[in-house]
């Protein structure tokens, strides 16, 4: 979908002997000395991941690390970094709709940390787009499928409790997209705006899911967990800021992202 041709780098604490098409540069995000040699670049994708889930582990690399990058960087040549978020930073529990416009209320470590990243972006001078993603599933992204097929999921006596996922096709085509639109017009005439909730056109009701799971594998449904307490976020997040920026979705369902996973899934076994 892209109509410029980009050098591509990719900063890894080991990197890979080869990847085709990217150009690695060894680095930690969490030590500073090991980026100054960074190359100018137009565009920066902060997609860094913990090495575990503890708050420390998510400060470090959420925020210290967005600082370190930052720092490190030739602000005058970067076009714009995009900062790969969560939807997480919305704490609603009711099943209500959210946008990017919803307040941000998270409760957990995650979430918390996630939201003062982001405004650390928004108080800095450095041209960014907020791009907060939904649970995000496809290739080796299979535990969900894996949870149905050997029986260990259950479902929620709430109802309905709603669920929001994302394709890592429709990541990738999303960041594409954005590039693009960034391409397309110089930066006084930007049509990206400061944030973006990334995810389907469905939000759906997690037993919905999970028996068109069951009924897809050939498994039985899961039973309903009436001792499972329930203290998870439960909202439907709305896509349609992205939508009115012109993105075309490769999988605007769940229905339509699974089937082609439980394909690839049965391929592989």
């Amino acid at each position: 979908r892209v109509k410029h041709a980009f050098t591509v780098y990719g900063l890894r604490r080991s990197t890979p002997d080869s990847t085709p098409n990217i150009t690695w540069i060894k680095g930690d995000l969490s030590q500073p000395n090991t980026l100054t040699d960074l190359p100018a670049v137009d565009y920066i994708i902060y997609t860094a991941t913990p090495d575990h889930r503890s708050e420390d582990a998510y400060y470090s690399t959420y925020v210290n690390g967005l600082k370190n990058c930052v720092d490190s960087v030739e602000l005058n040549s970067v076009k714009r970094l995009f900062f790969i978020s969560s939807t997480s930073v919305f704490g609603q529990k009711d099943g209500a709709w959210v946008s990017e416009s919803s307040p941000t209320i998270p409760d957990r470590f995650t979430g918390k940390t996630l939201l003062t990243a982001e405004r650390y972006l928004t108080d800095h001078s450095i041209k960014s787009t907020i791009i907060r993603f939904s649970g995000i599933y496809g290739p080796g992204r299979n535990r969900l499928i894996q949870k149905v097929k050997q029986g260990n999921a259950t479902i929620r006596k709430k109802t309905p409790y709603y669920t929001n996922r994302i394709h890592r096709d429709d990541c990738v085509g999303i960041i594409i997209h954005f590039i693009t639109l960034n391409e397309q017009l110089n930066e006084q005439d930007s049509p990206l705006l400061p944030c973006y909730i990334a995810t389907d056109c469905e939000p759906a009701p997690e037993c919905e899911v999970l028996n068109w799971l069951a009924d897809k594998l050939d498994v039985k449904r899961p039973k309903v967990n009436d001792s499972l307490k329930d203290k998870s976020m439960n909202k439907r997040c709305d896509n349609s800021r992205l939508l009115r920026s012109g993105y075309e979705f490769i999988h605007p369902t769940y229905i339509s992202g699974y089937t082609a996973l439980l394909s690839d899934y049965s391929d592989a076994e």
